[in-house]
């Protein structure tokens, strides 16, 4: 899949380092060590009415940092990227409509083994041009790259949804 503003990747990670990340992901969530912040520190109009995200940053030191951070380069065609996230997506939350003003683009990497569409969660875009919404929903080691000005938001979860878990790149 390929428009102006948009790629999307499937099998992005090699096996290895999806594994790799996952584990990480599961095991900093299950961690006793604060290593959190949340969406609440976002600007007030991307948080709107969300529950909480909990936001771990990826540290530059971390050998994953390197591994990520050569894939994305490698795959998108990117020259540097600015962070590495991993995201939390508890029940309920989402993002409103926005642009990711302040970035270039932003990469976001589905982490979850399985997705249950009646989960919420789906990553919707505007195509203006058509004046339509698209929608992705999250899959195993799906990749989705998106430019500015693509605005995008993200459904909110249910109540009964797991967790979801993405990597988050800003560049």
């Amino acid at each position: 899949m390929k428009t102006e503003n948009l790629h999307m990747c499937e099998n992005f990670l090699e096996e290895d380092l999806y594994n790799a990340c996952f584990q990480y992901s599961i095991q900093t969530l299950t961690s006793t060590d604060s290593s959190f912040r949340t969406n609440h520190s976002w600007n007030s109009d991307v948080v709107n009415d969300s529950n909480v995200v909990l936001v771990h940053t990826l540290n530059s030191t971390n050998i994953l940092y390197a591994l990520i951070n050569d894939t994305v380069k490698t795959k998108f065609k990117i020259t540097s990227i600015k962070s590495i996230f991993f995201y939390y997506w508890m029940q309920g939350s989402h993002i409103p409509w926005h642009d990711d003003g302040g970035h270039a683009g932003a990469i976001t990497i589905y982490l979850n083994g399985e997705w249950n569409e009646n989960w919420g969660g789906a990553f919707l875009y505007k195509d203006t041009e058509n004046d339509t919404i698209t929608g992705i929903y999250p899959k195993q080691n799906r990749a989705i790259q998106l430019t500015r000005p693509l605005q995008h938001t993200v459904v909110p979860t249910t109540k009964n949804s797991d967790v979801r878990f993405t990597i988050q790149i800003f560049v």
